[in-house]
């Protein structure tokens, strides 16, 4: 009998710990960050990436991209397409017989630039990923092609941990700390560009 309850309370104990171990306590969130430089960053950004345009011409039934030719009834049931574009993809997007917007994604998917109807450029966004495929780095660039702001995040038992957001000048605009229950986000602390506390988000 002893040796019974012995070995149930040594898998209670164990549960505990383990349950313990994917649980991150909310007394965990600091007022001010202490480890984390501040302002520059020495990350790998392109402070400027080419976009150029696409050729698109309307008609009444039918438009084309690059001199290829598409039907506007191919959009009855739903208000995007998406096609082979090169080694790349391009998803076009239709609404009562007119051209919405085109993106063109790149063959590894890091480079997604956007066009108007007119097939102007209207901005790119340049994306890293880690061996899982989760997201470490996204690029946001304007109609320009100029660098307008990233953000760069880290991860732990494939979950976001933590990310940081810059400007188009590298400049520190917010951090933001995740915290879980298992695998289910439970709270975000907000940090300001002075490392201090700005919010926390429950979930």
């Amino acid at each position: 009998m002893k040796r019974t309850v012995a070995f149930v309370l040594i898998v209670l104990s164990l549960l505990t710990l383990c349950a313990c171990a994917g649980k991150q306590d909310k007394n965990d969130i600091k007022t001010q960050l202490k480890d984390i430089p501040n302002a520059y960053t020495e990350t790998d950004v392109l402070d400027k990436v080419d976009i150029g345009t696409i050729k698109i011409e309307q008609k009444e039934k039918t438009f084309t991209v690059q001199d290829q030719l598409y039907k506007f009834s191919s959009f009855k049931n739903s208000d995007k397409i998406t096609v082979n574009y090169g080694k790349a993809m391009m998803d076009i997007y239709a609404k009562d017989g007119k051209i919405q917007k085109c993106v063109v994604i790149s063959e590894d998917r890091t480079i997604w630039n956007e066009y108007d109807a007119a097939g102007n450029a209207l901005s790119c966004t340049v994306y890293s990923y880690d061996e899982y495929g989760n997201i470490t780095k996204e690029c946001h660039y304007g109609a320009d092609g100029a660098l307008t702001g990233f953000y760069e995040a880290t991860y732990l038992d494939m979950l976001m941990r933590e990310k940081r957001e810059y400007s188009g000048s590298y400049d520190l605009l917010k951090v933001t700390k995740y915290y879980y229950e298992g695998t289910a986000l439970k709270n975000e602390a907000v940090y300001g560009p002075d490392l201090k506390l700005q919010e926390t988000i429950e979930h």
